[in-house]
């Protein structure tokens, strides 16, 4: 019984502190994808996972860019797409595509 204990507490951390596969698919550092745009918003403080949330959470989002403060003004910019364009590397930015 207590093996069977442990083994139900494992599964549980080991599920709970995983990643999910499909956020963590979608995270590009070093990549713009130019074009598409729907909207674009300021995020300061906040890093390319609240850009990358901000797509995931959108139903006609599929693509984003991060743009780091500096790049486009004082502070960082998120840009969700309608399509996926093509990736171009650069290091202003971090992107992903959305796994459909």
């Amino acid at each position: 019984m207590r093996k069977l204990c442990k083994a139900i507490v494992f599964s549980f951390f080991a599920f709970a502190f995983t990643p999910n596969p499909g956020f963590a698919q979608t995270f590009e550092p070093g990549v713009d994808r130019p074009g598409a745009d729907f909207s674009n918003f300021d995020i300061p403080g906040r890093g390319p996972r609240a850009c990358q949330a901000a797509c995931l959470q959108n139903r006609g989002c599929v693509a984003w860019t991060y743009v780091r403060a500096g790049f486009q003004g004082p502070v960082a910019r998120c840009w969700l797409k309608s399509d996926a364009p093509g990736a171009q590397g650069n290091p202003c930015c971090v992107s992903g595509v959305v796994p459909r």
